[in-house]
């Protein structure tokens, strides 16, 4: 009896010294945050020819929650990431074929990991699903020949993340070599035809950073499995600050037969105000007029799909005109955003605004106002707006 008491108390005690053990280890080398965003939308069809009387059957409203937990732990040798995610959303319907419906639904899944070793202190291995971005652009990203979506156009949604195998040489302070290679398209999503997931291939890509007084610089090398000339590009990208408010900067990729080229300048006041302007140029972007009836749609969509176009936009020609604030009224935080087609005359306005509740809470406001011409920035909805409470601990 005397025996398995001394046993039970030395289990306690060595039960309690694993789990104060184990918390003082996960104070030095663990973290955790969760966030929870709770929303409502509110949009309206565009009424081009493609979508009348919403043919599309877009849904007028939407209440939605996004519950977004994060763990990361770090060590000299190791670290770990996980980023799973817990959406659930209802849609009402006032138009289309839907009129006075209701509908939920839900989605759990795992948007970002990344497991990465450091096998000395100036090499990193990773393998990792994420949403992989650089480049100091703010329109789009035509340097990155993964993605070059970078979801800025709407601030609280995340880019859909793929799954990457890195290797990261840091050669000394200002010059790093990393090659990846990009072998799986995880939930990423296609601009003109899903079932051109089923044409995933393996892409590569040897990136050079360099790092200077005043900015930073970056050569891409890409190709992709059984690439052809039109897969094997160069990529850029240069941001240079002439002062402190100043910054100019570029970025483009070129191919044998397929130029983008971006160039851009922001410019920061003392009172925090920062403008922006950019122009994109997209050389294998489609001139032909949009089509006006849904027969017209696949022949288009064929012929899109047989260029070199890989990016978000599919015209050539495009302006972006910016301002951010990080210190509005009552310390709220503003952007205004407006983008340009040059070839169709279509245009979008975006605004966001964020302002803290408290310290565990803010709230936030995003309307897009889109023109109605039938050009490809006009979308098939004409206005969109969001407004919701963010809690962060």
């Amino acid at each position: 009896m005397k025996f398995r008491i001394i046993a039970c108390s030395l289990a306690c005690v060595y039960s309690l010294n694993a789990s104060q053990s184990l918390l003082e280890w996960w104070e030095a080398h663990g973290d955790y945050s969760i966030r929870n965003i709770s929303s409502a939308f509110a949009q309206h069809y565009a009424a081009i020819p493609l979508n009348q009387d919403n043919l599309f059957d877009i849904p007028e409203y939407r209440l939605q929650n996004e519950f977004r937990p994060e763990a990361r732990i770090e060590t000299d040798r190791f670290y770990a990431y996980l980023a799973p995610r817990f959406v659930a959303w209802r849609d009402y319907y006032k138009d289309g074929t839907r009129e006075g419906e209701e509908d939920s639904d839900n989605d759990t899944y795992l948007h970002e990991w990344t497991l990465r070793f450091f096998p000395t202190p100036w090499l990193s291995l990773s393998y990792a699903r994420e949403d992989l971005q650089w480049g100091p652009a703010f329109l789009l990203s035509p340097s990155n020949p993964f993605d070059s979506k970078n979801g800025r156009s709407e601030p609280k949604d995340e880019v859909d993340a793929a799954d990457f195998l890195q290797a990261s040489w840091t050669i000394d302070d200002q010059w790093s070599l990393t090659a990846i290679a990009n072998i799986d398209d995880g939930r990423k999503e296609y601009r003109i035809r899903p079932e051109l997931r089923q044409d995933f291939r393996d892409i590569y890509a040897l990136k050079l950073d360099y790092l200077f007084d005043r900015g930073h610089a970056a050569l891409v090398a890409s190709t992709m499995e059984d690439a052809e000339a039109i897969d094997e590009r160069l990529g850029y990208y240069l941001s240079y600050n002439l002062d402190d408010a100043w910054i100019l900067y570029s970025e483009g990729s070129f191919s044998t037969e397929d130029e983008e080229m971006l160039a851009g300048a922001s410019y920061t006041f003392g009172n925090g105000l920062m403008l922006a302007a950019e122009y994109f140029y997209n050389s294998s972007g489609i001139d032909d007029p949009l089509p006006e009836t849904l027969p017209d749609l696949e022949p288009l969509a064929d012929f899109a799909l047989s260029q070199s176009n890989r990016e978000s936009f599919f015209r050539e020609n495009y302006l972006l005109l910016q301002a951010y604030h990080n210190d509005l009224v009552g310390g709220a935080d503003g952007l205004l955003r407006y983008t340009h087609n040059l070839d169709d005359q279509s245009r979008s306005l975006l605004g966001h605004i964020e302002m803290d509740l408290c310290d565990n809470a803010l709230f936030f406001t995003s309307a897009t106002i889109n023109s109605s011409g039938g050009g490809e920035l006009d979308s098939f909805r004409e206005y969109w707006v969001q407004a919701g409470i963010e809690l962060f601990f």
